[in-house]
């Protein structure tokens, strides 16, 4: 249902800044209980060499209370929300609109930095989930061959992701996807 980037002033390594979004999903976890469903997604900034991250949310939270959070997950001591060059980091939310962000924009939004990779390291993970969310059963579909199969494979591979992402998020269509190749002649 909405989509929020969270940012730090600092720049963190990425351990760091991991660590802090850790402390911010625990403290939102505190602060709702299993109502605070998510999908995080890390990004590297490109002209500051920092991390931010995207996250899907479900369902409506008070901004300055996910602010005064991420506030307390970056280390803020003061009381209350901290403003201008105080801030430690900002939180930024978009709500659905009718016909610019809805569901599906969301999810393809997150895979799109899924796809991206994780800053530079391959072998990073590139995404946090909430473990209150169902786990999607599976379902394989067997994907023929064609003349341009890497296009193929790409074009279904999004398509599929963005349905995952769905799935998981809101619990859409409750299915997971494997893709197999299989040569017909």
């Amino acid at each position: 249902d909405r989509l929020l980037t969270i940012t730090a002033r600092a720049e963190l390594e990425r351990k760091e800044f991991e660590a802090a979004t850790s402390r911010f999903t625990r403290l939102c976890r505190k602060q709702w209980g299993d109502r605070f469903k998510y999908v995080l997604v890390y990004e590297r900034h490109k002209q500051r060499d920092a991390y931010h991250a995207h996250i899907a949310l479900e369902g409506f939270y008070d901004v300055n209370i996910l602010r005064y959070l991420w506030h307390r997950a970056l280390g803020w001591k003061g009381k209350g929300i901290a403003k201008g060059t105080d801030s430690p980091g900002n939180v930024d939310m978009t709500s659905p609109r009718r016909g610019f962000w809805n569901r599906h924009k969301i999810a393809a939004y997150l895979v799109k930095y899924m796809a991206k990779g994780a800053g530079g390291d391959m072998h990073a993970k590139r995404y946090m989930a909430s473990q209150n969310i169902a786990k999607p059963r599976r379902v394989t579909f067997w994907v023929p061959v064609c003349t341009d199969p890497f296009w193929f494979i790409k074009e279904i591979v999004q398509e599929v992701a963005v349905t995952l992402a769905l799935a998981v998020i809101w619990g859409v269509r409750q299915s997971t996807t494997t893709l197999k190749l299989k040569r017909f002649g």
